[in-house]
């Protein structure tokens, strides 16, 4: 059955209807701040993926990034709320734990680079080799020198250069990227209306 939209009358009674909610809890619209005490408790060390979550500020409700490294800074004009959660040190073999796997049906069946791995020197290498248009043809190849243990427990070598990053405060920043052809200052995500600040 077709409806005239044109020939509907505003129902100020239905518009008014409400409903009670008979469901189970739910959980705040805007998250809440991370804790030390949740860090400890899930074993964190405060670089994990949702540590790099933007906040809703609890001062003036604005949305921000998490763009500094050490803390979340409100990014509302006027507002100077900041909120900070100590990291805590991340041993070599505990990142090594949380890294990228290799898997070479993944490699060479799913996105036809051809993978390997093999040793040189003292180094593990993994080595890519990339398809050209040739059934045959390689366009080229790269490798991956991954040290092993011996490399990285050398005197100011990989695994006390990793310690030291962790243990400094260098400023660091994540910058938003944008889209070709966009002006805002804040960086864009899809179709987002960037000049405008969102807040719950």
């Amino acid at each position: 059955m077709e409806i005239d939209d044109k020939t509907l009358e505003y129902n100020d009674e239905f518009m008014n209807e409400r409903t009670q909610f008979l469901g189970g809890p739910l959980d705040p619209l805007a998250p809440p701040l991370l804790t030390e005490d949740f860090l400890q408790a899930n074993n964190n060390f405060g670089f994990e993926k949702m540590w790099n979550s933007g906040i809703v500020c609890p001062t003036c409700r604005g949305c921000s990034r998490r763009i500094e490294w050490r803390q979340w800074i409100c990014e509302t004009p006027g507002c100077s709320f900041t909120y900070s959660v100590p990291q805590k040190t991340m041993k070599v073999r505990d990142a090594i734990a949380q890294g990228f796997t290799y898997d070479k049906q993944w490699h060479d069946k799913q996105i036809g680079i051809r993978f390997g791995q093999k040793a040189m020197g003292m180094y593990d290498v993994y080595e890519y080799i990339i398809p050209s248009e040739g059934p045959d043809e390689i366009a080229g190849v790269i490798r991956h020198f991954v040290a092993n243990g011996i490399i990285n427990g050398q005197p100011d070598g990989p695994n006390d250069l990793f310690h030291f990053m962790q243990e400094r405060d260098f400023g660091l920043k994540r910058y938003p990227a944008r889209q070709k052809g966009c002006k805002c200052t804040k960086g864009c995500v899809g179709n987002r209306d960037s000049d405008k600040d969102s807040h719950w």
